[in-house]
């Protein structure tokens, strides 16, 4: 039994997309957890407003937008505790009765009641149980960083046996299968959806791009072999797509719910190691991921790894374009 009962927590994820997504496999094992131990605890996920619209599908818990006014009723009506992930300036003003978070230097502003040291993913090894992180690595192959927010649920009293005994990761409830609203004619049609930059466009995150000639000339292929056009997704419109029907340029022109859908509907995706390619994975949609941080092929890694490829900076595209070919190849078996 967990130390709190029938309280009132709020879980604040990061801003970042594909961060935002790693917390759900603790999400998922804290709703198991409340379930079968009959804590009966309120347990709401606050997140960005273009987040909340993207999270309500997966009915994990309650999810509300972190707006000025829902910060303003924080403090009218403070829940019993709340957890940041993440210390970041967007959170301040957001009160609770205590408080859970790791302070960051640069945040001075930003207080917490209880510090989260197990957050720090170069260090969380010497504050979670070795039999934890042995489970959580062996069995479900989750990355460092969502190893690390399986601390949150220590803290809140349960042990690690009984997180072990209690956890259970499988996609198809979080299939996002209830996606609906949005429909463009490419979308009954097959398709892969190629993203070609990181971290929203952002020039000083360039060196995590793959050449983009690499992957119009993968696009090109697959029209080639299997008669599959491409739709292109992303913020960045600097790069001109060739004039051919095969090609679609969707850039700047979704919001995320929509662009869930578009991915949700697509026969493969193939990117750089970004947002999509984690909203991909939790469509169940198989993909292949471009790394060039060595790092994050552990520490960011998508939640079902079995559905992802990493490339850790491929030499040519061949090596990418023949991976694609295999797995799309196995899935039409």
């Amino acid at each position: 039994m967990a130390h709190y009962q029938n309280k009132r927590i709020d879980i604040i994820l990061p801003w970042r997309i594909g961060d935002a997504i790693l917390n759900i496999p603790m999400l998922v094992c804290l709703k198991q957890l409340n379930k079968k131990y009959n804590d009966n605890n309120k347990i709401r996920i606050i997140a960005q407003p273009f987040l909340s619209k993207l999270y309500a599908p997966l009915d994990i818990f309650e999810c509300k937008p972190l707006t000025v006014l829902r910060k303003i009723i924080s403090h009218l009506k403070p829940v019993d505790i709340a957890f940041f992930p993440e210390t970041i300036n967007t959170n301040w003003g957001y009160s609770a009765k205590t408080k859970y978070g790791l302070t960051n230097s640069f945040k001075k502003i930003i207080k917490f009641d209880y510090e989260m040291p197990f957050m720090n993913i170069k260090k969380f090894k010497d504050f979670l149980p070795a039999e934890l992180i042995s489970f959580l690595l062996d069995k479900y192959h989750l990355s460092l960083y969502s190893i690390t927010l399986f601390g949150i649920l220590l803290e809140l009293g349960y042990s690690a046996e009984q997180i072990i005994d209690t956890f259970d990761l499988t996609p198809d409830p979080l299939a996002l299968n209830n996606f609906k609203g949005f429909l463009l004619p490419v979308m009954n049609e097959k398709y892969v959806v190629f993203c070609m930059e990181a971290a929203y466009g952002r020039k000083g995150d360039a060196f995590r791009c793959w050449n983009e000639n690499n992957y119009i000339e993968i696009a090109n292929k697959c029209f080639e072999d299997f008669e599959i056009k491409s739709v292109f997704i992303g913020i960045n419109q600097d790069f001109k797509l060739p004039d051919k029907p095969n090609f679609i340029d969707l850039r700047k022109q979704l919001d995320l719910f929509k662009l869930a859908q578009v991915i949700k509907s697509s026969v493969y995706y193939i990117g750089n190691d970004t947002a999509p390619l984690h909203i991909a994975n939790i469509m169940h949609k198989h993909s292949i991921g471009v790394y060039f941080r060595e790092e994050s092929l552990l520490d960011f890694s998508p939640i079902f790894p079995e559905l992802n490829t990493q490339i850790f900076c491929p030499p040519n595209l061949e090596e990418v374009y023949e991976k694609f070919k295999q797995n799309y190849e196995k899935q039409k078996i």
